[in-house]
């Protein structure tokens, strides 16, 4: 679903001069409309409105049966009453006029717990490292360049290879900063950035009293 939404909010304004995308963009935008899709609002908006569905769902077929265990055909219905085949196909079909995706996942921690990683946080980063692989796979499969990466402390990937029994498999890129060198390059850097700008905003005329 966010893949199909950064496509259509990147061609918004071009898709109708490319007879490539042209129809392809209108039947993209179609699936993704539907009444069970929320296309409002940031990111986040987007996924509370997804999670909070998926709670009055829930609610709606399973309140008040205690200690209610679901089979994994019931998640599943749960999960998928909109028609996620549909609009996957959508953005395979849409895909091969794109050269590569690129998903990447950061700042996971920022509504962590500030004593570390819990229990839930654990599954729900698993979730989310399966579920990229998984559609990694699937976009593979139909020909497509498509990567998802997701970025973590060093502590939190320890705790989930510690945790998980298959997940040293999983590729690694280590990002530390360890070479002081490259480290004040970066500075310098960000520093000349930061500069330049404050150098333009200086050029500005500015009101002075009389």
């Amino acid at each position: 679903m966010e893949v199909a939404y950064k496509l259509l909010e990147k061609d918004q304004n071009t898709y109708r001069h490319n007879h490539n995308l042209n129809q392809l963009y209108t039947d993209l935008e179609a699936v993704y409309r539907a009444p069970d899709f929320s296309a409002e609002g940031d990111f986040a908006e987007r996924l509370s409105n997804l999670s909070q569905r998926l709670i009055n769902e829930y609610k709606a077929r399973f309140d008040g049966h205690d200690g209610q265990r679901l089979s994994a055909a019931q998640v599943t219905q749960l999960l998928y009453t909109h028609d996620l085949r549909d609009l996957r196909l959508k953005v395979s079909e849409y895909l091969e006029f794109k050269e590569s995706v690129w998903v990447l996942f950061d700042n996971l921690d920022r509504g962590w717990n500030t004593r570390g990683l819990d229990a839930i946080d654990a599954i729900v980063l698993r979730c989310l490292v399966d579920a990229g692989r998984r559609l990694e796979r699937e976009m593979r499969r139909d020909g497509h360049k498509f990567h998802c990466l997701v970025f973590v402390r060093n502590d939190v990937y320890d705790h989930l290879v510690k945790h998980s029994t298959d997940y040293g498999k999983e590729l690694r890129a280590t990002l530390d900063w360890s070479d002081p060198d490259m480290l004040r390059e970066m500075f310098r850097l960000r520093l000349i950035s930061a500069l330049d700008g404050a150098e333009e905003v200086l050029k500005r005329p500015t009101l002075k009293r009389a």
